[in-house]
């Protein structure tokens, strides 16, 4: 007979995959809960098709009371220059830029030629509330636009 020997087999202890599992559980679920917040502000802006229910036959109490109406017996005229890039443009190859754009120093003396013709610098706000009536138009009035907030804004265009 033959003899029968035992042999030993080494146990590997494998690392538990608990902790990835949950990991990947809790990671998905956070990626649905995103998923259906994200498509919930895109349902939310779609825009309101006009209907019966959402056109406004009356306009709330507290609103027409804050409301004014504006007589105006003539019309007003105000000059507005609208700005989209003031800057020295770096890359020549950017014709849109370019087209689009005014030098920083050219912008400054038009604003020096503006102030020594004595025209008055108003903001859209203030424009509003002239044609409201709650402001009288100053003399040589003008207003001054600047497109799209681009960094130019607060570096070039402010510090004037």
């Amino acid at each position: 007979m033959a003899k029968k020997t035992k042999t030993k087999l080494k146990q590997v202890k494998l690392p538990s995959r608990i902790p990835l599992i949950v990991g990947l559980i809790v990671l998905g679920i956070g990626l649905l809960l995103l998923g259906l917040y994200l498509f919930s502000l895109h349902e939310s802006m779609k825009p309101t098709i006009e209907s019966n229910k959402t056109d406004m036959k009356k306009l709330p109490p507290e609103i027409k009371k804050e409301m004014t109406v504006a007589s105006m017996s003539g019309s007003i005229k105000v000059p507005i220059l609208m700005y989209h890039y003031i800057e020295y443009v770096q890359d020549k190859r950017d014709t849109i830029r370019q087209s689009l754009n005014i030098n920083p120093d050219i912008f400054e003396l038009q604003l020096q030629v503006l102030v020594g013709a004595k025209y008055n610098f108003m903001t859209a706000r203030e424009l509003g509330e002239v044609l409201d009536g709650k402001m009288k138009l100053p003399e040589k009035p003008i207003l001054i636009t600047i497109d799209d907030g681009h960094w130019d804004l607060d570096t070039v265009i402010l510090p004037f």
